[in-house]
Formats: structure tokens, C-alpha cells, sequence
């Protein structure tokens, strides 16, 4: 057989149905029969309820990404001064998603006994040679879905970065740390990071809503009508990763939601809640800004506020189709977290309530583990 092949249209479309775990009794467009087959030759796998998206793996599967990381220098140092704030000697820790190995390394030389690094991606292989070649022998590498671990007997301290763009996009990875910590932490154990609480701001920026939003399609492009695709990116918004925002486009910030990682369940990562901003002055909504401050360990605090140095998270910008508001007047959000039943990817949806309209605006939703 001398033929070219490769994926259709259709092929593309179901692969990317199946970038994030999904059930198999979902509309995947695949039978039970041919799904049991597949597994057979190796194209699907079954699945944990921990395990997250094949294109994460790919991500942190790969040095680039650990070097971004690792440059955030502000994230590891905070990261750095909590371990060794907290380990006194002797103690014996897990870290959930090790990755570079780098919180497992921190570990081992404050002091740490036994260190059990489990990483589902083959950045361990790498990262194992590494702590050997720093005398770091306390450290155990373990390959594999860190939900299915459990050690001898119960840990004092888990350390992990699980933390997303906006907190809850690496949900999965979270679920994996929640599973381990419940069956692994002893009653009086410490797990770093400790709390996050998330904010949302309502914005007027309109250079952003032109570079980022749907503001761009809004005129003409050199002379041509370009609103069918406003149309599209109305319907269909991005969640847009931003920094170096300006201070004075911030009209009113709202508080979203907060979790304690010594207790906070995955269930707690979905949730509904009407949020309010007042305008002061009249202006325009160009969408919202979301931002959020980690307490890595008890008194120290990473903010990721525009108003702070940038981090390797920087700020997630929900662009929507601008709104005029007027001097005093107050905009009501609906914001609710949900999972698509569909393809399984973890969304934000965004419904401004009944501003002097009849009819209720559509919710928008956002896909926060999409690999765009």
C-alpha cells in the first residue's frame, strides 16, 4: 500500500475530543466496540479520575516548560523558603507531580528523611539523574498516577504545585494531591501550599479589548466587514493569559472563592456565585480580570494582582462584547465552574444578570485546560 494517509476533518475532530479524559459512554462518536478495541491496540487507555489531559503531559513532559518554571523566580523561591520553614529535620514528605524535582530537592536538603517524587510523566527520568548527581540519595522517584500512591505509613509534610493560570485550571492535578494527602498525611500534617483565595475585576481598557477581545472586529479591517467573526468569538470566548496590565483599568475587584488545601475538596473547585462590581465614574466593561494570592505557608503570600512584580502565572483576561455603564451604576455577574459533559474540560462561565434589557444575556463560557 503506497498511499499518503493522515487525519481527516473527522478523524481531527475525534482525537480532539478525546485530548482531555472523557467517559466512555460519552457522545464521543466511537461505539463500546470499537472503544474496547482501541484500548486493545493501545491507542486509548482506561483512565483514573486523577489523571489529567495527554497534552498536559506533553507540557510538562518537556524541559521548556520546567525551565519556564523554574524562572519564575519569585514562585520557586517562595516555594523554597516554605519547605524550608517547615521541615525541621527528619521528616518524611511526599510531593505530588514533582516534575523538575525540584520541591522534592528542596526537601531533601532542609533536612527531610524519606522524600517519595511521584510523577506520572517521563520528566522523572531526568529529574531522578539530576538529585543523584546533587548526593540527594533521600529522594524516592516513583513513575506513575501519584492517586493510586500510598505509603507505609503516614507522611508529615505534602508539597505541590498544582496551582493553574487561575487556581483551578490544573483541577486534576489537585484531585491527585487531595487523593494522596487524605490517605497519606498524618492528622497533624502540613501540606504546602497552604490556602489561595481568587479575585475576578471588572475592567475598562479598551487597548486590550482590541488586542485581546472581540473589540478588534468591531470596525472594519483595511475596509472590509469582519463581523461574522464577532459573531464566532462572541459565542465561542478564549480566556486570554495577560500581564503588565495597567492599574487604572481596574474599576471594582470582587472576591470569587477561597480554598484551604489542608481540607478543600476537588468538588469544591465547582461552584456558583453572583459577584458585583460598582463604577464610580461612567465608562465601558471591556470583560473581567481574574487574579488570585497563593499563602504558600503560614505568613507568606504570593500575589499575582496586576498590581504586583509578574509571575509565571500573570492574570486571565475574560474578554466579552463591552458594555457602557453609567456613573454609580452596579453590574451583577453570574460566575459558576463546571465540568463540559461532553469533552470533560474544566469551564468558567460568565452570565451578566438583566441590565435594562428584557431578555437575559447568553452565558459565556471559557475553557480553561484547553491546549490553545
Amino acid at each position: 500500500m503506497n498511499k499518503k494517509v493522515g487525519l481527516s476533518p473527522e478523524g481531527h475532530l475525534l482525537a480532539n475530543n478525546f485530548r482531555v479524559p472523557r467517559d466512555a459512554n460519552s457522545n464521543s462518536g466511537l461505539n463500546e466496540e470499537l472503544i474496547g478495541q482501541l484500548i486493545q491496540l493501545g491507542v486509548l487507555s482506561t483512565l483514573s479520575d486523577t489523571t489529567q489531559p495527554i497534552d498536559l503531559h506533553r507540557n510538562f513532559q518537556g524541559w521548556k516548560s520546567q525551565r519556564g518554571m523554574l524562572l519564575d523566580t519569585r514562585r520557586t523561591r517562595a516555594f523554597r523558603d516554605a519547605i524550608e520553614q517547615t521541615i525541621r529535620g527528619g521528616e518524611t514528605v511526599i510531593d505530588v507531580g514533582s516534575g523538575s524535582g525540584i520541591l522534592s530537592m528542596f526537601a531533601a536538603r532542609a533536612g527531610a528523611k524519606e522524600v517519595f517524587a511521584l510523577e506520572i510523566t517521563s520528566a522523572i527520568e531526568l529529574s531522578r539523574l539530576i538529585a543523584q548527581r546533587n548526593g540527594l540519595h533521600a529522594i524516592e522517584f516513583i513513575q506513575g498516577d501519584a492517586g493510586n500512591f500510598e505509603a507505609d505509613s503516614k507522611v508529615d509534610l505534602i508539597i505541590s504545585e498544582f496551582i493553574g493560570m487561575y487556581v483551578l485550571d490544573e483541577w486534576l492535578h489537585f484531585s491527585a494531591f487531595a487523593k494522596v494527602r487524605d490517605a497519606n498525611l498524618k492528622e497533624d500534617g502540613k501540606v504546602i501550599p497552604k490556602s489561595a483565595q481568587m479575585y475576578l475585576s471588572a475592567i475598562d481598557n479598551h487597548r486590550l479589548y482590541v488586542e485581546r477581545g472581540q473589540g478588534f472586529w468591531e470596525t472594519p479591517v483595511f475596509g472590509f466587514d469582519f463581523s461574522d467573526v464577532l459573531a464566532v468569538e462572541t459565542t465561542r470566548p478564549q480566556r486570554e493569559i495577560v500581564y503588565q496590565f495597567e492599574e487604572k483599568s481596574i474599576v471594582d475587584t470582587a472576591s470569587v472563592a477561597s480554598f484551604d488545601f489542608k481540607t478543600s475538596k476537588v468538588d469544591d473547585y465547582f461552584f456558583e456565585k453572583e459577584l458585583e462590581f460598582t463604577y464610580a465614574a461612567a465608562g465601558f466593561c471591556h470583560g473581567f480580570l481574574g487574579h488570585f494570592d497563593l499563602e504558600v505557608v503560614e505568613g507568606k503570600c504570593i500575589s499575582t494582582s496586576p498590581l504586583e512584580s509578574s509571575t509565571n502565572w500573570r492574570q486571565s483576561y475574560f474578554p466579552m462584547p463591552k458594555i457602557a455603564v453609567e456613573a454609580g451604576e452596579k453590574i451583577n455577574l453570574v460566575f459558576r465552574t463546571f465540568k463540559n459533559s461532553e469533552s470533560g474540560e474544566f469551564c468558567i462561565g460568565l452570565q451578566l444578570k438583566n441590565r435594562r434589557a428584557e431578555e437575559q444575556p447568553p452565558e459565556l463560557v471559557y475553557v480553561l485546560d484547553s491546549a490553545s
